[in-house]
């Protein structure tokens, strides 16, 4: 057997025969998972605060360089699975980390892009990327009034919230070419997402474990009001995430996902959606359960007949396989009674004071110009006084206006119909924008939800735009 025939025959890597390709990429992120699972098997809490951070900026930094596909997907899981690696560190640290160190690493896995992006910046002035010049203006306005009006690291630390989201965002719209590979790649991290989180949350709500109670005592100690109960059966549910809220946004737009067939993994498909629906009612946030109703309705009036009738079947297998359990304790009680609720919202505490906050500070917010900068007014449960409060009328000019063109251009026309993934990305925006007013969805880990699929959805539109002008 000759060179080229041996060649022919070479038997493949283990990372090809399990369907990891490239093999060098994974290598690198399955080194990170090993190392920070040694550090967690051996308790080694205090070594995780400062390598895990890192490990995860090396790592981006690597994938961004030769594997943008795989970046995106290791971004997306950092955004997902961090808030309890920090927890776990915390536990077997034996302390509550103040400085919260661990939760850095999505942010430090987003800037890895920002040196390139400064460099191109005088070329990107047109087209596409206007509103996102815009918007990182009226964010750097929003540092400089900060500034002048607070601490800088106050400043630093809350302005990163509004910035990471936007750069993520701006970038998958410039690397538009990669839509195709982009939308297979989310899709599947988004399955997985679902069944991983999902699972996890069931386990902590029947059996929280250690390290959450660790944590949660700590935080609730400290004020934290939006958990109820420590005790297993009556937390709200947070699973992976900081916060039910986020963890609610993060399910919301999974689950919408997969109601499209998108990242369907054949007989995972019916458990990861029981799942990902009974922790998703445990987390008890209404406005996410009327983000994903609406954005239901949105992503069937948008479907083509056939993608109807297959989204209609998909409802009516997961009502049977879902609603019998949460009519079975230990969960129907938690959800019954948050659904009860809705018929009574005059006499409902979180309704009233959320009624009071408006009546009280939207008048004030109103009035502001030039705004109170970032990292200087307390966050509220709206985006809209958040975004008062941050950016004034001025900043609102930039970072509103820059909002504003970005969906006029996601949801201008009718390109790509045919490919429900990006009908998916409409009906997740458009539900995520119901939320703006009971929840800031612009920032965090909402944040990189709204803007991710912002991004994709304009990058699937240049797609088909450029597809047509080639056609």
């Amino acid at each position: 057997m000759n060179h080229k025939t041996a060649t022919l025959y070479k038997r493949p890597s283990a990372f090809a025969a399990i369907g990891l390709e490239p093999a060098a990429a994974w290598a690198i992120i399955l080194a990170f998972v090993l190392f920070t699972s040694v550090c967690v098997f051996a308790h080694l809490g205090s070594v995780l605060r400062f390598s895990y951070p890192l490990g995860a900026l090396l790592v981006a930094f690597l994938l961004h360089q030769k594997y943008p596909i795989l970046y995106l997907g290791f971004s997306w899981w950092l955004w997902f699975l961090t808030p309890c690696v920090s927890r776990i560190s915390d536990f077997y640290a034996g302390q509550f980390d103040e400085t919260r160190l661990v939760l850095l690493a999505p942010y430090l896995a987003v800037l890895v892009i920002l040196p390139p992006l400064l460099q191109q910046l005088p070329k990107l002035c047109r087209g596409d990327t206007v509103p996102y010049i815009l918007m990182l203006v009226g964010i750097a306005y929003s540092f400089g009034i900060g500034a002048v009006n607070g601490s800088l690291f106050s400043v630093a630390k809350t302005g990163l919230d509004w910035l990471i989201p936007v750069l993520f965002s701006f970038y998958l719209v410039l690397h538009w070419q990669n839509y195709p590979e982009y939308r297979k790649n989310t899709q599947r991290v988004f399955f997985w997402g679902v069944l991983v989180t999902g699972v996890y949350g069931i386990i902590q709500y029947t059996s929280m474990p250690a390290w959450d109670t660790f944590w949660l005592s700590a935080v609730i100690e400290k004020g934290a009001g939006s958990f109820g109960s420590i005790d297993n059966e009556e937390v709200r549910l947070f699973s992976t995430m900081n916060s039910p809220g986020p963890f609610a946004v993060w399910m919301m737009a999974g689950l919408l996902m997969m109601l499209s067939g998108q990242g369907a993994q054949g007989v995972l498909q019916i458990p990861a959606s029981i799942a990902g629906y009974l922790s998703f009612m445990l987390t008890l946030v209404r406005s996410a359960w009327g983000g994903w109703m609406f954005g239901l309705v949105a992503l069937g009036t948008s479907l083509s007949p056939k993608f109807q009738l297959r989204l209609i079947l998909i409802v009516f297998v997961l009502a049977l396989a879902v609603i019998p359990l949460t009519t079975m304790e230990p969960f129907a009680e938690a959800i019954n009674s948050r659904i009860d609720t809705l018929s009574d919202l005059d006499n409902d505490t979180s309704a009233q004071v959320r009624r009071a906050t408006y009546e009280g500070l939207l008048s004030q917010a109103s009035s502001s110009l030039t705004g109170y900068g970032t990292g200087v007014i307390p966050t509220y449960d709206s985006a809209i006084l958040d975004l008062l409060f941050t950016f004034g009328w001025i900043g609102m000019v930039f970072y509103g206006g820059g909002l504003l063109l970005l969906l006029l251009r996601l949801f201008k026309g009718n390109k790509g119909r045919s490919d429900s993934f990006t009908s998916t990305i409409r009906a997740i925006v458009l539900a995520m924008c119901l939320q703006l007013v009971f929840g800031n969805v612009l920032v965090r880990e909402s944040g990189i939800i709204f803007w991710g699929f912002v991004g994709l959805g304009v990058a699937s539109q240049k797609y088909y735009d450029h597809q047509t002008e080639g056609s």
